[in-house]
């Protein structure tokens, strides 16, 4: 019983410390369950959320969002969840908006070249917000919206 409570007070003391260079966590939601939770993208699976509920992820790299839904670091894919608004629109880190004029341009830089173009009313993930652009990965790769081509 002991060795057991140790375990898990090493495993809950090694987590706060991989996370602690995070100011915050951003909320996100599982929306496609059974949703793998994966030792690192593409890796091993941890556990599985098996039902819709609300999580918390620490970062984004190349589709893949780090969380701790399963008691340890672990990575689930961006196709798996929605980012929950939880700032006001223009201050955001992240979320989820919905684009309200197609087609709408994502571009490479704001102003920049364009990726793709978003041809129907759905909604995209963002990721920041600069100077009337959001973030977005929209084109399956990093690029821009004009803010006035989504709503939040």
């Amino acid at each position: 019983m002991l060795k057991k409570l140790m375990t898990a007070m090493t495993a809950g003391l090694a987590l706060a410390l991989a996370y602690s260079d995070c100011a915050s966590a951003d909320m996100a939601t599982v929306v496609d369950p059974p949703s793998n939770i994966r030792t690192n993208p593409n890796g091993e699976i941890i556990c599985s959320v098996r039902s819709v509920k609300p999580i918390n992820v620490y970062g984004y790299s190349h589709g893949w969002y780090k969380t701790d839904v399963c008691g340890e670091t672990g990575y689930i894919h961006q196709s798996q969840i929605r980012l929950n608004q939880s700032t006001p629109p223009g201050t955001s880190r992240a979320g989820v908006a919905t684009v309200v004029d197609p087609p709408s341009n994502i571009r490479k830089s704001p102003n920049g070249e364009i990726i793709c173009s978003v041809r129907t009313v759905k909604t995209i993930n963002v990721y920041g917000y600069k100077n009337g652009w959001y973030k977005t990965d929209a084109c399956g790769e990093i690029g821009y919206i004009n803010e006035s081509q989504v709503r939040f």
